[in-house]
């Protein structure tokens, strides 16, 4: 066994006298002395709570220490010295601390936990939750782990008499399948909503929807009227992730921890793949060009003209300051550090364009009558396939005029292919809806979404009631499900079981499989680099443009993007298809052989400049692709020719004048804000 990476702890800073602070180090560099340390403070999780009120001295912070990489990982290249350093493990302060665990989105940060325990007692602890061991993919065992980690900041008490866990709405082959939107989908009491808004300390009305951890399920809880002597939380069986075995542990953590809220004023926004997909559903182009440079003539006025600056404020729901023919100086601090935070996300940091590391913009419009919300299924079973019920928070005149409308456009967020955007019929002051605000009320009965494989655990969708947003015609949406579906999953868990019990009483083959496990799982974390996602997403903007977003290219590469985010797919294999795809559209000459960054490092800006040819034999109307739609009131058929040189030329212009736009006006920022 080689020896630990020694740490030693220096005397600034100074340890914090608060008891919920761990020792963190940052290695930055090549080498295990390239690092940094600090204390941070512990988040609140479900296992940290377990060890919290089973740790009679309150000492388990100290047996707890936090590690990231932030040194760039080479892309063909595993991180050796991760890998390296989470093997041997860390020496500080008289203690080793081995490798425990982390959450999903520490996954991406490459953050995770380390504790000072034996590898045999860190195994034991997280059996108390669950037999990970007998999970064989690496992925899933992962990320059935990860939600021990997930981070949560207020928690409330729920006995297991106040709540109780509902089946799901089943259909497909022998009722298998759950409904995507049942799924991950439970309900809430109005009096537990009141404790929600309670513990959160809100100043408006009780969230309608809450994303929520307890005891191994985790899911969304929407507001239900429910009879007086019912639990206040109803759960969904499709909600529970694991199940944990041991009574004393469920005993030690009787409460639900809320991970995020329905919240009002959360803004829509389009981005470039969300352009390029309305356009592609026949949404104009020209009102698109319009509504971005709206939204960066706003940004240049509020900082000076009253007007702009309060319907800014109103955009965002905050108190205009009752300005009139000035801007007195509180309201200016707060247009300032809301500025700042939009030119902040116009800003793309994971791409820079030369050695000087100047920033890349990226395109993002806010559409004024649009919302990001979660997705939940209908408490009351009353809407019918193809409706919805959406009522967001709005001044008098804005929700007056939402009333009139019939209908809206949604889509998944994030957008991955033509058929993420749907168009629903919206109802209005349905009975029994009226407390629902702030979220997309869904069907239980099933609509165009529910092919999509995915589940309501927190999704949120772009939501807009801007008819000009409203697409022609519809299309069916893309399924991201695995080809393992249905029974067959039913099946290979039935096997996956059989196969572990027979070898359960293997002792001697049980110990190799932890310490297999561990390893397997260190190099998972070690392993693995964000990239993937970056680079399918480069490949899919270059083709949808040259062939188009309804091209079958790009819905594979539709497929890919939602794999390698939600990591269903081994990574190995879908950098095997990207690079198939590549290499063969290269051939094709339906895209350059170099890779773009983002904005004016884009194929769309730099084959404009560049002056490159489109391939083709000289005939622009060559290479179409047919998709047909129907019509939105189910008659007739609405052709689009997708994928044609002169329309694809069009979009490439119609694109690069976004992208300019957007790089002018954050150049122009970065001038008044060098900091941002």
């Amino acid at each position: 066994m080689a020896y630990p990476v020694p740490i030693t702890v220096p005397s600034n800073p100074a340890r914090p006298t608060e008891a919920d602070y761990i020792k963190h180090v940052d290695y930055f560099g090549e080498n295990d002395n390239d690092f940094q340390f600090e204390y941070r403070k512990l988040e609140r999780t479900l296992l940290f709570e377990y060890l919290r009120r089973a740790d009679n001295n309150g000492s388990f912070p100290n047996n707890l220490m936090s590690v990231s990489f932030s040194a760039p990982i080479a892309r063909n290249g595993s991180n050796n010295l991760c890998v390296d350093i989470l093997k041997r493990n860390i020496f500080c302060e008289g203690k080793c601390y081995r490798y425990l665990g982390h959450s999903d989105s520490q996954f991406w940060e490459k953050k995770c936990y380390l504790m000072n325990a034996s590898e045999d007692d860190i195994h034991d602890l997280l059996a108390r939750f669950d037999n990970f061991v007998k999970i064989t993919d690496v992925r899933k065992r992962a990320k059935r782990i990860n939600l021990l980690f997930v981070g949560f900041e207020h928690i409330l008490d729920l006995p297991g008499d106040d709540y109780i866990v509902e089946p799901d709405v089943k259909s497909g082959f022998f009722g298998t399948k759950p409904r995507a939107f049942t799924n991950s989908c439970g309900f809430m009491s109005p009096e537990f909503t009141i404790k929600v808004r309670r513990q959160l300390g809100l100043s408006y009305p009780e969230p309608s929807a809450i994303q929520v951890n307890y005891q191994g399920f985790q899911g969304t809880l929407v507001l239900k009227d429910v009879h007086t002597n019912a639990p206040q939380v109803q759960l969904r069986k499709s909600m529970q992730i694991f199940n944990i075995p041991s009574e004393e542990v469920r005993q030690h953590i009787p409460f639900i921890g809320i991970l995020d809220y329905s919240k009002p004023h959360i803004n829509g926004y389009l981005d470039t793949r969300l352009i390029i997909l309305l356009q592609s559903r026949g949404v104009s182009v020209n009102y698109l060009q319009t509504l971005h440079k709206d939204y960066i003539d706003l940004l240049r006025r509020i900082l000076d003209d009253p007007a702009s600056a309060q319907y800014f404020l109103r955009l965002k729901g905050k108190d205009d300051g009752n300005i009139r023919s000035e801007i007195d100086r509180p309201t200016r601090e707060v247009l300032t550090t809301i500025k700042r935070n939009e030119i902040e996300e116009m800003i793309d940091r994971r791409c820079v364009l030369d050695a000087e590391r100047r920033p890349v913009a990226r395109v993002r419009i806010l559409v004024p009558k649009a919302r990001v919300v979660f997705g939940v299924c209908d408490p009351h079973g009353k809407l019918e396939k193809g409706q919805c019920y959406f009522k967001p928070t709005l001044l008098d005149d804005e929700a007056g005029e939402l009333s009139s409308e019939e209908q809206i456009v949604v889509a998944r967020y994030p957008c991955y292919h033509p058929g993420d955007i749907q168009v629903l019929t919206l109802t209005h002051e349905k009975p029994g809806y009226q407390n629902l605000k702030d979220c997309l009320v869904l069907p239980g009965k099933g609509h165009a979404f529910e092919s999509c494989g995915g589940d309501l655990s927190g999704s949120k969708f772009f939501v807009s009631w801007d008819q000009q947003l409203i697409p022609e015609g519809t299309i069916q949406p893309c399924s991201y499900s695995t080809k393992n579906k249905g029974k067959f999953r039913a099946l290979a868990r039935v096997c996956a079981n059989v196969k572990w019990l027979l070898k359960r009483n293997r002792d001697k083959r049980n110990r190799e499989r932890k310490k297999r496990c561990r390893a397997e799982l260190i190099e998972h974390f070690a392993n693995f680099t964000d990239d993937l996602p970056q680079r399918i997403e480069k490949t899919y903007m270059k083709l949808a443009v040259t062939l188009g977003p309804h091209s079958k290219e790009c819905k594979q590469l539709s497929k890919m993007s939602y794999q390698a985010a939600n990591q269903t797919v081994d990574r190995e294999v879908l950098s095997q298809k990207l690079a198939k795809v590549i290499e063969k559209n290269e051939s094709r000459g339906t895209m350059s052989s170099t890779e773009a960054s983002s904005s004016e490092g884009s194929p769309l800006l730099r084959a404009i400049e560049e002056g490159e040819e489109e391939p083709g034999n000289g005939n622009e109307d060559e290479d179409e692709t047919r998709v047909e739609m129907t019509n939105l009131d189910g008659t007739g058929a609405v052709r689009f020719l997708c994928g044609s040189r002169r329309e694809t030329s069009e979009m490439r212009h119609e694109l690069w004048k976004f992208e300019e736009r957007a790089k002018k006006f954050v150049e122009e920022a970065l001038q008044e804000y060098p900091y941002v």
